[in-house]
């Protein structure tokens, strides 16, 4: 298995990052090739993150632009969701999270120092995303990710915090 290490400070810049989110705690882990990072859902340097260029896979995707579409702050390049590519791969399973989708897909456990579960989810989230491209590769499902998935994601989220109308006449 791999080995991560948590990492203290600002977050890099990198090409990638791997989020996962715990709304209720108000912190994320992100995964920094193997470094793992923790912050605060709205620190400077994570919303930095959120709005660059740089390819994020963000774990359940729909619930991160929910909650920052509310606050005004729209997520730049979220590329993948384990989520939603666990959906495609097995649209009849009954649930797709983390670690259901490591198991199904005999994610090895990322070896990582920390008692933070928050920390170690980055981690797994990184393995088992790497795993999930592959497979979505395979099975030639990237269109549907890439152009239709993710960005329902995003216009469903919108729905939910705003509603939207109905043309009664139309």
């Amino acid at each position: 298995s791999v080995k991560y290490t948590v990492a203290e400070g600002e977050i890099p810049e990198a090409a990638e990052y791997h989020v996962y989110i715990d709304y209720e705690s108000e912190t994320a882990a992100v995964a920094v090739e193997t470094e793992v990072y923790s912050t605060n859902l709205v620190s400077e340097n994570f919303l930095k993150i959120l709005q660059s260029t740089a390819a994020k896979n963000i774990y359940d995707v729909k619930l991160a632009h929910k909650f920052y579409l509310s606050r005004e702050i729209e997520i730049k390049n979220a590329n993948f969701d384990v989520v939603l590519a666990g959906y495609l791969l097995s649209p009849a399973a009954s649930g797709y999270d983390l670690d259901r989708l490591a198991g199904e897909y005999s994610v090895a456990i990322p070896e990582i120092d920390t008692d933070s579960e928050l920390v170690k989810k980055a981690a797994l989230l990184r393995e088992t995303a790497l795993i999930l491209k592959d497979e979505i590769q395979k099975n030639e499902l990237e269109d549907l990710l890439r152009n239709i998935e993710m960005p329902l994601s995003e216009v469903l989220a919108s729905m939910e915090n705003h509603g939207f109308l109905i043309d009664r006449q139309g």
